[in-house]
């Protein structure tokens, strides 16, 4: 993994010692379960919080008094926010906005993770300064929340990442992420995947690891963090029942027979840290949190 050749700016030299302060919101999720074990020694508060309760965010945070905080918390499951996109402006935009506002009055750093769906997937290997254009609810609720960042102070990482994959699985999807739901599905001897839709991917323990390092190296911006490489869904789910010795009728399908929109390439690429490549990162992944002996 490949870190910014920067020395720290003065006033964030605290951030290079143990002693560093971090409030860690969404510490049970799957980023936030390996983020919590990276962090570890460090002074880690992990409140149990919903973001959308302004005034306790704010309160707990003040009580805890800490250098950086790190929010994972966001509503992000796709169909859900196509439907309910209410509840998407008031987690992913107004609730970071009431974040951000809390951190510079207390002068904490804000880590905030982000997606690849800020982009409209015309183009893939998105950089961190290319122009976003949201095609969902999801995506347009993300980049609002990452405006309002901007607009609030300086003090800011912001983290574009996409597909991820840990130990943890994901709350929000019962605790499946797209490996453990492509295990379950085989199961019924077929699976369809879209063969026209690409991305990168991300072990939360790769991400947790670079997000470790860009607090260190103290320069603030946006980031885009994923392990490297473009791939298409079926190109991951065909990687996963590979290095699992699974077998099963692996089906492709096209875009056009899905219902929820999302960008066709929203592939990410690294300019600033660089995270191993993908298929390094599942194999690791597949070896370390299953009974499996992958192939090499």
């Amino acid at each position: 993994m490949e870190l910014l050749k920067e020395k720290p700016r003065r006033q964030e030299d605290i951030l290079q010692c143990k002693d560093m302060k971090i409030l860690l919101i969404g510490s049970s999720g799957q980023l936030g379960t390996d983020l919590k074990e990276e962090l570890s020694q460090y002074d880690l508060t992990c409140p149990d919080i919903d973001i959308n309760k302004h005034n306790l965010i704010r309160n707990t945070i003040v009580a805890s008094s800490p250098d950086v905080v790190i929010n994972t918390a966001a509503y992000h499951n796709t169909k859900l926010t196509e439907a309910n996109p209410k509840k998407a402006f008031e987690t992913n935009s107004f609730a970071i906005k009431n974040l951000a506002e809390v951190c510079k009055d207390i002068g904490a750093s804000l880590v905030h993770i982000s997606t690849d769906c800020v982009f409209d997937g015309g183009k893939g290997n998105y950089i961190e300064s290319d122009f976003a254009n949201p095609i969902s609810y999801y995506g347009l609720s993300k980049y609002l929340g990452e405006r309002f960042i901007e607009s609030v102070f300086e003090n800011y990482y912001i983290v574009r990442t996409a597909s991820l994959f840990g130990k943890a699985g994901c709350k929000a999807k019962k605790g499946l992420n797209f490996p453990l739901l492509m295990l379950k599905l085989a199961k019924k001897g077929e699976v369809k995947v879209k063969t026209d839709e690409f991305t990168s991917i991300t072990y939360t323990k790769d991400l947790a690891k670079a997000i470790h390092q860009m607090i260190l190296v103290g320069r603030y911006g946006i980031y885009h963090l994923v392990n490297e490489g473009r791939l298409s869904w079926w190109q991951f789910a065909q990687k996963v029942f590979e290095l699992t010795k699974t077998k099963v009728n692996l089906k492709g399908i096209t875009r056009d027979e899905m219902v929820v929109p999302r960008p066709a390439d929203s592939s990410l690429r690294t300019t600033k840290i660089t995270l191993p490549y993908w298929e390094d990162a599942l194999t690791r992944y597949i070896n370390e949190n299953f009974n499996y002996k992958s192939r090499s």
